[in-house]
């Protein structure tokens, strides 16, 4: 019964989780969302973390930005005094965990300061972890 419970239970993780074929058979286990939460900065754009994303992130885990992109991009979040260049295949990384700067249920946005007539930001809201 304990073994049925943690395969429903695998499966029933948040859609956030990478997925993995089950060998055998064709059901997808989602794994677990844990690790690094990754956006990329290109093209005058933060990916996977506009609002209409609602991403909600535990806040033992980390927001790490990487610009792949051929611009110089920016990382500002007032609120934890971050302003920080991030030059071509360069990453920024806040946390872990998260909460050592950001409060719990609060969101927060962040954006580029050299790219602020393409609106170039970000939101997300720290979660229990």
């Amino acid at each position: 019964m304990a073994a049925i419970a943690a395969t429903f239970l695998l499966g029933t993780v948040g859609a956030c989780g990478s997925s993995e074929e089950e060998p055998g058979g064709s059901r997808t286990i989602l794994q677990p969302t844990t690790g690094p939460y990754v956006s990329v900065a290109v093209n005058d754009h933060f990916h996977d973390v506009h609002p209409e994303d609602d991403v909600q992130l535990a806040g033992d885990r980390s927001l790490v930005i990487k610009n792949q992109g051929s611009n110089l991009h920016n990382v500002t979040l007032v609120e934890a005094h971050i302003d920080v260049d991030l030059k071509t295949g360069e990453e920024y990384s806040i946390g872990p965990p998260l909460t050592d700067l950001l409060e719990v249920g609060k969101t927060y946005i962040f954006f580029c300061k050299y790219h602020p007539e393409a609106q170039m930001l970000g939101q997300f809201t720290v979660t229990a972890p």
